[in-house]
């Protein structure tokens, strides 16, 4: 076990600079001290309102995914045991949407995130979520991210934004579109710094359709798609879903910065000139 977790997991020592291996996928089963592309999509969307964020795999995985940037969030699991694992989970993952739902009616959508062991094991998510959105009349989406899906949590910033602009992006229609309206995208409200750059874009005559995804729910999320503009905050984690927005709305991108006087000064004078 030791030489399979070599590069994946180091003692730290004060004496020694540690490096873990980078770019190369974890093996299934072996933990790792860098994130996965489940903990990728969890930074994504886990601040998506009014969805129940479902995890389906081992409750140690939902324990991981709760806290993103700080912060705790609501998550529901399924809660697989060893004998769920060896018969398999589907069964008890639509139990567990239709109980999820009932616990929470308010919720729009439900996300069904997959884990190492659900994807191990084989389950159907995208059958299963069909299955219960047919029953029940709301959205529910699977996230087949499992942790060796890819070698770090990039992967799953890229999944997330495709689901988002395969399920949710473009679904109705702004009521009262105007010149001026964008959406900031790699923008997660760390310490509440969106309440700060929308008054700034406020003052300048500049209203956000939805922030991707620091304030974002489903209807904002179905009305960014006639935004005239993104901005871009975060490269890593926004800008698949703003080339992805190019390409099916055409709506143009640029990437700017809110960190700092200086820089939050040139964002909105590029802002400015793009609007002119």
């Amino acid at each position: 076990m030791e030489a399979l977790r070599k590069g994946h997991i180091a003692v730290v020592k004060e004496s020694e600079s540690v490096l873990l291996a980078c770019e190369k996928a974890s093996l299934p089963g072996v933990i790792t001290q860098r994130s996965c592309p489940f903990y990728g999509a969890r930074w994504f969307l886990a601040p998506l309102k009014d969805v129940i964020h479902l995890v389906h795999g081992a409750v140690g995985c939902a324990y991981y995914g709760q806290t993103v940037r700080a912060q705790e969030y609501q998550l529901a699991s399924t809660d697989l045991s060893e004998i769920d694992i060896i018969s398999g989970g589907e069964k008890k993952l639509y139990r567990t949407i239709i109980k999820a739902m009932a616990e929470i009616p308010v919720a729009k959508a439900v996300l069904v995130y997959a884990t190492c062991s659900t994807g191990l094991i084989g389950d159907d998510l995208a059958a299963v979520c069909r299955q219960a959105a047919k029953d029940s009349g709301k959205r529910v989406v699977p996230v087949d991210c499992p942790g060796f899906s890819g070698v770090s949590q990039g992967h799953g910033h890229d999944l997330s934004a495709s689901i988002l602009l395969e399920h949710f992006i473009g679904r109705e229609e702004l009521p009262d579109p105007a010149p001026y309206d964008i959406n900031l995208v790699g923008e997660f409200d760390v310490r509440g710094d969106t309440v700060v750059i929308k008054k700034l874009l406020g003052r300048l005559g500049v209203r956000v359709i939805c922030t991707f995804t620091g304030d974002a729910n489903v209807t904002n999320m179905g009305w960014s798609h006639q935004a005239k503009l993104n901005i871009l905050h975060c490269r890593r984690t926004g800008k698949v879903l703003a080339e992805e927005m190019k390409t099916k709305y055409d709506i143009p991108w640029r990437k700017v910065s809110f960190f700092g006087q200086q820089e939050t000064s040139q964002a909105l004078r590029d802002i400015a000139d793009f609007s002119g």
